[in-house]
């Protein structure tokens, strides 16, 4: 009896002990989980807490514990989607990012859009965050190994004040200006930033060095690329599925190896594509060339053979070959004047040189 009676207190001392460690680690778990960097604890910090005589603790807060504590008070969750939509964050990073790279991505947000690059999202963020968008990324994540990165060293961006255009449209409200491996994106409001096509649009070929002619359908806004023999339809940045597809589905000829340029005319609504001294009318409804096209581009009093680009912007249709451009008269059907205008100086706001601007 004796015996029993000497356990027990001894039981009851060592379930007070326990106690005592689950309610310490309790307490530090709390303490962790509410912590924010105006408390000043180090990133890993190693808390020690002493309790009554023999119970003593040590628990170790890890990192991953405090960064995501910090970043409540900067980030939300409607912030990182915007992050992950516009391009700035892989869909993987819900799972697997981190503080540092979550930081990168709202500084290049901010570069992106000429506000201060604090890598918070302050109040002039969150007001660009709400401004009306196109809907296309402005960039895309990177996806390619460093073995494809060996092999496909990319060129170096054109100069933007001394370059012909392979393509130019307005898409969702943005002006994309294409030349050799890269295109510009510019709203008129900020100086253009060059990027590589590949780095944006998906599913265009590897070698690819230009596309040669871009247009956004009128009746569903998809984005229709002409690369040499083959076309693509684009959903935003991402290719419908069956594409590409042979110039000959859309009733071209087989000899026909590329396009020079491709528009939606504001005269009439209606998608014109050409190529040499020739052009097509085709019909969105039918997904085919009308019957009576080709026909010479000469029909189009003053616009030069062998465009490189043409579209319509701002109520008026213009037309390009090397670094110039002409204005177009749809009511005469002529160019408004012989003489071309500087590319570089309307489109891309480059200083004015010998060249001419209307």
């Amino acid at each position: 009896m004796a015996t029993q009676g000497h356990a027990e207190p001894r039981r009851l001392a060592a379930s007070a002990r326990n106690s005592a460690r689950t309610l310490a680690l309790a307490v530090l778990t709390t303490y962790a989980l509410l912590a924010t960097p105006s408390t000043g604890a180090p990133p890993a910090a190693k808390a020690d807490v002493r309790l009554p005589r023999d119970v003593s603790l040590k628990v170790t807060v890890r990192p991953s514990v405090l960064s995501r504590s910090k970043r409540a008070p900067f980030i939300d969750d409607d912030a990182i989607n915007k992050l992950i939509h516009y391009g700035y964050l892989p869909e993987s990073y819900r799972q697997t990012g981190n503080e540092s790279q979550l930081t990168d991505a709202i500084r290049q947000f901010q570069r992106n859009a000429h506000i201060p690059a604090t890598g918070v999202v302050d109040e002039l963020t969150r007001r660009q965050f709400a401004k009306p968008r196109c809907g296309l990324p402005d960039v895309q994540p990177r996806g390619r190994d460093k073995s494809y990165r060996r092999r496909h060293k990319p060129a170096a961006p054109p100069d933007a004040c001394d370059t012909h255009y392979d393509a130019i449209s307005v898409i969702r409200g943005e002006t994309f200006i294409f030349s050799g491996q890269y295109f510009w994106r510019t709203n008129g409001t900020h100086k253009p930033v060059p990027v590589k096509i590949s780095k944006f649009w998906y599913g265009l070929p590897e070698n690819l060095t230009k596309i040669d002619a871009i247009y956004q359908r009128p009746h569903d806004h998809k984005i229709v690329i002409f690369i040499g023999r083959q076309f693509w339809v684009y959903n935003s940045n991402t290719p419908e599925v069956g594409y590409p597809q042979p110039l000959t589905a859309l009733g071209l000829p087989e000899s026909l190896d590329g396009l020079d340029a491709a528009m939606v005319w504001g005269h009439n609504g209606k998608t014109y594509l050409f190529r040499n001294d020739m052009y097509w009318r085709f019909d969105e409804a039918v997904g085919q060339v009308e019957l009576d096209y080709p026909r010479d581009i000469s029909v189009w009093h003053g616009v030069p053979y062998k465009l490189d680009a043409a579209f319509q912007y701002g109520g008026l249709l213009y037309f390009f070959k090397g670094r110039d451009f002409w204005r177009f008269d749809d009511r005469l059907m002529r160019v408004r004047s012989p003489v071309p205008s500087s590319s570089a100086v309307k489109w891309m706001g480059c200083p004015l040189t010998t060249a001419r601007v209307e």
